[in-house]
């Protein structure tokens, strides 16, 4: 009798742990934010986009543009993620909290540039709370489903 109600404990346990592992997948792969647009900038000209986000967040953006462009990430200090970029695919881990600002910028001598982007915002902050979650719980339900079966080779011996 409490061989099997370890045994299934142990399954409940298991099959919560895989439910919490497939919730954090989908959880921190959902889309929070998304912006797609088009955009004329002239000479040495700039514009930025605001984005709220929470630490460890994936920021990717995409896009091209019809003249070389910077693509700068203003948060705290400004960070310079492309360079002379016609094309560009960025994926960005934002290191803290709060708003932060995706600046195009157009180079000298070029003028009128047309960029056409996507910027998405991902929920991955919480993969790190989910997994770790997910393994803790798994490991109980392992322990339980080996002493389980501990208990039924003992009873057999």
């Amino acid at each position: 009798m409490r061989r099997r109600t370890i045994l299934a404990v142990s399954m409940v346990i298991l099959a919560i742990g895989l439910i919490d592992v497939i919730f954090t997948y989908l959880y921190s792969s959902l889309v929070v934010y998304a912006l797609k647009d088009t955009i004329s900038l002239a000479e040495e000209g700039a514009q930025g986009f605001p984005v709220v986000i929470k630490e460890n967040d994936k920021i990717v953006i995409e896009g091209n543009s019809t003249k070389p462009i910077n693509i700068y990430i203003i948060g705290i200090l400004p960070q310079q993620v492309a360079s002379n970029a016609n094309t560009f695919s960025i994926s960005y881990i934002s290191p803290n909290s709060g708003t932060i600002y995706i600046q195009f910028r157009s180079l000298p001598y070029s003028n009128l540039t047309t960029i056409s982007f996507t910027i998405k915002v991902f929920n991955s902050w919480f993969s790190g709370i989910g997994y770790l979650s997910s393994g803790v719980i798994l490991f109980i339900g392992l322990i339980l489903l080996g002493y389980a079966v501990q208990l039924k080779e003992r009873r057999r011996g």
